[in-house]
């Protein structure tokens, strides 16, 4: 029985077969390979030109790559630059509080030298001036027991006159 329906089947193939060919005569065959020859060249030719699209796509996108690369190596190199500027700026700065540093030190050393050397000159002005007082005392006293002895000399020698 399977090969009866085996049998079957292929004589309905085949039947089917013969009834899709009955008819056509040399030139519709010829036509209709003609027909299937444009419709593949017309399929090669649209694949042709998704291809040359695919292909100026993928052009396009290597400019934009590039161009994107270009940006991104002009980025980097700002990003070099500014950092290579902050530790320039941050050096200025370092160096700035180091000089304002050394001078308020100067200026306590100029400051603690000016106090010094106004001591030492208040110190001689002292000095000097004990001394010349002493010098006038001294004078003065010498001055005085000079008058005493030249009253008493004058006071002898009105006595003695």
């Amino acid at each position: 029985m399977a090969t009866a329906t085996k049998s079957r089947v292929a004589k309905v193939r085949q039947d089917e077969a013969i009834a899709s060919v009955t008819g056509l005569d040399p030139e519709n065959l010829a036509n209709a390979f003609t027909k299937t020859q444009l419709e593949v060249n017309q399929g090669f030719a649209d694949m042709a030109a998704r291809a040359n699209e695919r292909i100026n796509t993928l052009r396009n996108l290597d400019i934009a790559i590039d161009a994107k690369r270009e940006e991104l190596k002009r980025l980097h190199d700002l990003d070099a630059a500014a950092t290579e500027l902050e530790t320039v700026r941050q050096q200025i700065q370092f160096q700035r509080e180091a000089a304002a540093e050394n001078d308020e030190k100067i200026q306590l050393e100029r400051d603690l030298a000016q106090a010094d050397w106004e001591k030492q000159i208040n110190r001689q002005k002292s000095d000097y001036e004990y001394t010349e007082t002493q010098r006038r005392k001294r004078i003065e006293d010498e001055f005085n027991l000079k008058m005493q002895a030249q009253e008493r000399d004058l006071g002898q020698k009105k006595l003695g006159l």
